[in-house]
């Protein structure tokens, strides 16, 4: 079904620019909702009114909320397809996260009124009228919502979608509570326990934890996160296999600034011994080899290692050895060694949660360094911290 309406509604969409492709999804996503999300609420309120169901309601109104948070979803990627201009020279993909933020508000209001209309049914219970019809109409309303969250997440997984990850979420959580609801109304109905209000209040805290969870993932891109282990991994492996010349990366930073528009920075290390003309040249070919790539724009800045100094490199790989007996996760990158051999510097990375930790860990190495290689030449140790998920990868 998925694919189908993708076919129907998104022209060419395999050679559609990762913007693009991102804002049709998105606005075929809210047009299903909407419609989808319509058909549910009025099935809802209809049955819930005649059958007296507060919980049926709440899910009928939940699902109302879903409406608008399909229309905010519409009108967001409108504004996030929007191509760069003088003011918004990154262009305005984060609109994208925008717009989850939004429904993470529009769900958690929704939740705590759930919350006050389960609280009252408890304090003034009624019967529900249930009945086969009633029965059969939620289970359906179950199948439509579930496989109105595998759609949304369908979509969300071909372009890594935010705000559909959010909708779909969303989705889940609905199916789950209309779920609950059609539980209370057959136990009602078969031994007469009237726990309509207890499962609306147990519907109201999902859809708050919902709102929370989106919320959450909403934040994260926009006040920044590390790049995902696979990304990272990908293109630094790309980057290292280019040419021979380049003997590793390290401080990859990404920056995401939604639908599809990322910057990426990093170090590459470089022979000293090669001219600065030949590898300005490599390093503006592995540049556009990685925008044509990734469809990343992406800066670099070398750092020249010595690689003719067999001295340097023996005490490079005693250092890394040690760091990584510490923690297999730390590196070490622009080791250097004074020309009179006294002291070597290097910059050590560890992770970004560790930050309090970093002037002990220094100590630590300094010591453990001292204890193998001795107190010369002296360690002069930079603490760093990571950017992505996952350290440094050297070229094998």
């Amino acid at each position: 079904m998925t694919n189908l309406l993708v076919k129907l509604f998104i022209r060419k969409e395999a050679e559609l620019p990762a913007a693009q492709r991102k804002a049709a999804y998105g606005t075929l996503a809210a047009r299903v909702g909407i419609v989808a999300n319509l058909l549910l609420s009025g099935t809802k309120f209809a049955a819930g009114f005649f059958a007296g169901s507060a919980a049926l309601i709440s899910d009928a109104a939940n699902n109302l909320s879903d409406i608008l948070s399909s229309l905010v979803s519409l009108v967001g990627f409108k504004l996030a397809a929007k191509p760069a201009d003088e003011k918004h020279p990154f262009g305005h993909g984060r609109y994208e996260y925008i717009v989850s933020l939004a429904i993470s508000f529009l769900v958690l209001i929704m939740g705590v009124d759930l919350l006050k209309n389960g609280i009252a049914k408890i304090i003034h219970p009624a019967p529900v009228l249930a009945s086969p019809l009633l029965i059969v109409i939620l289970a359906a309303c179950v199948i439509v919502k579930l496989w109105l969250g595998i759609f949304n997440l369908s979509l969300a997984k071909r372009a890594d979608i935010t705000a559909l990850k959010a909708v779909a979420k969303d989705a889940f959580g609905d199916c789950l509570s209309t779920a609950a609801v059609l539980l209370s109304i057959v136990l009602e109905k078969l031994f007469d326990w009237r726990v309509d209000g207890y499962v609306a209040v147990a519907v109201s805290l999902l859809v708050i934890w919902g709102g929370i969870s989106i919320f959450r993932d909403s934040v994260n891109p926009l006040l920044g996160k590390p790049a995902k282990k696979e990304t990272a991994q990908e293109l630094t492996a790309f980057m290292c296999g280019f040419d021979a010349r380049i003997l590793g990366v390290h401080d990859l930073v990404l920056h995401d600034y939604g639908m599809g528009r990322i910057f990426a920075v990093a170090h590459a290390e470089v022979p000293a011994q090669c001219s600065l003309v030949e590898i300005h040249e490599v390093m503006d070919a592995l540049e556009k080899a990685a925008g044509e790539r990734f469809g990343i724009h992406l800066v670099l800045h070398t750092d020249p290692v010595d690689t003719q100094n067999r001295q340097l490199e023996q005490l490079k790989k005693a250092v890394e050895t040690i760091a990584r007996s510490m923690d297999e996760h730390y590196s070490v990158h622009d080791f250097r060694l004074s020309d009179d051999g006294e002291e070597m510097a290097f910059d050590l990375v560890i992770d970004s949660d560790i930050q309090q930790e970093s002037e002990k860990i220094a100590q630590l190495l300094e010591q453990r360094i001292i204890a193998v290689v001795g107190e010369k030449p002296r360690a002069k140790i930079q603490v760093e911290f990571s950017f992505t998920e996952r350290k440094k990868m050297k070229k094998t």
